[in-house]
Order: structure tokens, then sequence, then C-alpha cells
């Protein structure tokens, strides 16, 4: 029982994320949230995404690949040689989107170049010497052998060449209390209930467009999932 509980609240915690940055390959993570949304995320996989206008929201980049397309996985020294060639990119979506969201590093370190050198460049440039605002931004949850309690400290990482990085760390061999205290978060409506509704509203619009009625067409008290149903069969609310 105890093992179903942590893995809603993973469900949860994943539902969540604005976006969601992943080197690995498997399809866990889409998985479960098609499961607890009811649809598929976007998923981007490799170098696609970071150069389009993406929708911002319940989004997942794969950056080193998928099992869904062989071809696109970081695996020999010449895959990791052409994706230190585009990681710059990857790094500039990363850090625009840490000045408005938090972001947490789940199984990573900062014994990671990449990581290392992602939050150094963050922490030169951020706008503002708070280092408590700083450390609220970048969450590092360390994997600690044994520790079942969450120790919860503001550290700082010194970097030789650059700014050092002030981060929160999370210090557990125990991830549920992360995952139960993130699923209480209540923003009211979920990444992918803004997703979802944002592309009904887009397709309720062009709908009306094409047939000459959009300055005729309201939306109407339905509930939303009522309105899809509506558009798919060429009802229009008024």
């Amino acid at each position: 029982m105890k093992q179903k509980l942590n893995y809603r609240y993973l469900e949860n915690f994943l539902s969540k994320a604005k976006m969601i940055v992943t080197t690995n390959y498997d399809t866990f993570i889409e998985d479960q949230l098609a499961q607890e949304n009811g649809e598929s995320p976007t998923v981007y996989i490799g170098e696609n995404g970071f150069f389009n206008d993406t929708d911002g929201t319940a989004e997942i980049f794969k950056i080193h690949g998928s099992v869904n397309k062989p071809n696109s996985l970081v695996v020999t020294a010449n895959d990791y040689q052409q994706y230190d060639e585009t990681k710059l990119l990857i790094s500039a979506r990363l850090l625009v989107g840490l000045l408005h969201s938090p972001i947490i590093f789940l199984g990573y370190s900062l014994t990671d170049r990449n990581v290392v050198n992602l939050l150094s460049d963050f922490s030169a440039h951020f706008p503002g010497s708070d280092i408590t605002e700083i450390a609220n931004k970048i969450i590092v949850v360390d994997y600690d052998k044994n520790n079942r309690r969450l120790e919860e400290t503001v550290r700082v990482r010194e970097i030789p060449t650059s700014k050092d990085i002030t981060y929160t760390s999370l210090r557990t061999e125990n991830y549920a209390p992360i995952y139960e205290q993130i699923s209480k978060i209540d923003e009211g409506v979920s990444p992918a209930e803004i997703r979802k509704y944002s592309g009904l509203i887009k397709r309720l619009i062009v709908d009306s467009e094409n047939h000459g009625t959009l300055q005729d067409t309201l939306v109407a008290l339905y509930p939303l999932d009522e309105l899809e149903s509506r558009i798919d069969n060429g009802q229009k609310s008024q």
C-alpha cells in the first residue's frame, strides 16, 4: 500500500512540471503523465523543440534521444561530441525557464560538468544578488544512502573560474516526502490542462474563422470537456 501511495505522489509530482528535461531514453515519464492527465504530453526528442516556439507547458525534452527513435540515442563518443555542439541551445532554454520557475535536479549532482556549467552561467547573470532568492531557484536532490530524513540546507559550490553557485540541497534516500509536498501545490490549473484547453480555444477560433463566423462566436458556460466534443461535432457555442 505504501509503495502504491509513493507511486501516486510521483505521478502528481510529474504533472506539476511545466517543462521536464531528461537524459533518460525510456518512455516512463511520458507514460506516467499520459496516465495521470488522460492524454499524452508533448515530447521533443534531441534538438527538436529547442528551435521552435513551443507551448511552454506540459512539455518533455529528451535531450539524449528516445527508444522510440533509435537513431536519436546519444550513446557513442561521436554522439556525445555532436551533443556538445548543441548543448548551448539547451542551456539557453533552461536558463530562460529558471527566470520564471525553480528547477529541480533529480538524478544529477554538482559533479556533473554540464550541470555545473549551466548553473554557473545562471548565477553569474542572475538579476539580483540575494543568495536566498538564487537558492530558491536551484534545488538539487542529493541521494544520501540510509538517510530516511529530508535534510534541507543552502549550500555554495565554489567555481574557480566563475561565480559560485548557491543552491538548495535536499539530502535523503527517501524521495516520497519531496513528491508529496510538490504534489500539494495548487496553481488552479495544471500545465497539462493549460496546454489542452489553449489548444481547444485555438481550434474554436480557427474553425469559426474558416466558416466566416468569428465575430458571432462566443464561448458559453459549457464545461470545457463538453466544449471539445461540440467542436468535434461542428457545433459552435453562442
